[in-house]
């Protein structure tokens, strides 16, 4: 089967895990249609990609989410993340437009969110059918720091509306949150090579 379109895909940036993922299912898409034309936007780098998806993929450099802001992998500082999120969400009308009309001239059919909650905004914006792939989501991970720091609550909510909106909710196994909603499938990752 050959692409007739291209996939864009919205990746968060905290930690490789669910880049790896993402590149793991565009990868499988692309056995089923070769030549696939990939739309990756996320802020993590070019080279983690390319490992499984070769050369051949876009890269557009957009700050796909905030996640939690770390100085050091074990320490959170929240109300840098309050701040973060404050200055991202909701997303400006103007980024939305922009980052939909990239998706409309890539003729991008689809939209890939790994937990990414901008990715469905954009997918709305552009009329375009969106995946929310997740073992977990930013507002549940925000709600278990409520009670350190209750100025995250309102971001929590906001997320949560805007992942119900993905038209296909996946959920890969080990998952943090059940969904009856979701559809549910084992782990995902990249297939070894050596």
């Amino acid at each position: 089967m050959r692409a007739r379109g291209a996939v864009a895909c919205f990746v968060t940036p905290h930690g490789f895990g669910h880049a790896a993922r993402a590149a793991a299912v565009l990868a499988a898409l692309r056995e089923r249609a070769p030549g696939l034309p990939v739309h990756l936007f996320t802020t993590v780098p070019r080279w983690f990609f390319a490992d499984s998806l070769g050369a051949s993929f876009t890269l557009h450099p957009v700050v796909s989410d905030v996640g939690l802001v770390q100085p050091d992998p074990l320490t959170e500082d929240l109300p840098a993340t309050v701040a973060r999120l404050r200055a991202v969400y909701p997303p400006e009308p103007a980024l939305l437009e922009r980052l939909a009309q990239a998706m409309r001239r890539a003729r991008c059919r689809l939209v890939l969110c790994d937990i990414s909650p901008l990715g469905i905004a954009v997918a709305r914006a552009a009329g375009l059918p969106s995946v929310l792939l997740e073992n977990f989501t930013w507002d549940w991970i925000y709600r278990g720091y409520q009670r350190r720091e209750p100025r995250l609550a309102p971001a929590a909510a906001r997320l949560a509306v805007l992942g119900a909106q993905a038209d296909l909710h996946v959920q890969a196994t080990p998952v943090c949150r059940p969904s009856a909603a979701a559809v549910r499938v084992g782990p995902i990752g990249r297939r070894p090579r050596a």
